[in-house]
């Protein structure tokens, strides 16, 4: 009897410690990161390329008070190729493997999950898990195609996590050549929306060259 009780003890807590190991797997096969950007990680990126930009997203990734309500957002902007992607990918690995779920997403992507995603009581489920998840990406803001669907759509999430005070984190190279004018991304988004993620997000202008080129 004893045996049996010590070895299914054993069993037991072999499962905890299985179910602790598989949680960030799963936050991170869940969190819609393609697998391009499973590996993007700040281990991955080129510090030297932008150790200003890399230093607030890595600090950023690891703060343990991120779900506390406060400015908590991340707005990253820049050129093509300067790193933006792969450092919100690198943030949504982080908080993965710290059992903190994100839903990662372009804006296309996510405004076409909204238009196909209603399920058979008319709730779109996309848009409630975008307004609800734990921290949201947007990247690319600026790429959809504007409309007054994906302004109100835009603004329903951004209102949404501004007055429950939950973390957003989006990209665009809606930046002027400068790196600094944030006009255009302010022109795009509208001014209700831009009054709110100025309040949200701490901004961050990557300034690294195109990486991409040559690779």
């Amino acid at each position: 009897g004893k045996s049996i009780g010590h070895w299914s003890d054993e069993v037991f807590h072999k499962g905890i410690i299985q179910k602790r190991l598989e949680e960030p797997e799963r936050l991170l096969n869940e969190s819609n990161l393609g697998e391009r950007f499973k590996g993007r990680t700040f281990a991955s990126f080129d510090a030297k390329r932008d150790r200003e930009a890399f230093a607030t997203c890595s600090a950023y990734a690891s703060n343990e008070r991120l779900l506390e309500p406060k400015r908590n957002g991340l707005l990253i902007a820049g050129g093509y190729g300067s790193g933006k992607t792969h450092l919100a990918a690198a943030v949504t690995n982080t908080l993965t493997s710290r059992g903190i779920s994100v839903l990662f997403g372009t804006a296309i992507e996510h405004f076409d999950k909204i238009r196909e995603y209603f399920d058979n009581t008319g709730l779109n489920r996309h848009l409630a898990k975008m307004k609800s998840a734990n921290v949201l990406v947007i990247d690319d803001l600026g790429k959809e195609k504007k409309s007054d669907w994906t302004k109100q759509t835009l603004f329903d999430v951004v209102n949404y996590r501004y007055e429950h005070k939950l973390p957003i984190i989006i990209t665009t190279n809606l930046v002027g050549d400068d790196g600094e004018n944030f006009g255009l991304l302010a022109t795009h988004v509208e001014g209700a929306v831009w009054s709110r993620l100025c309040e949200m997000c701490n901004f961050v202008v990557t300034k690294g060259d195109d990486y991409r080129i040559g690779v």
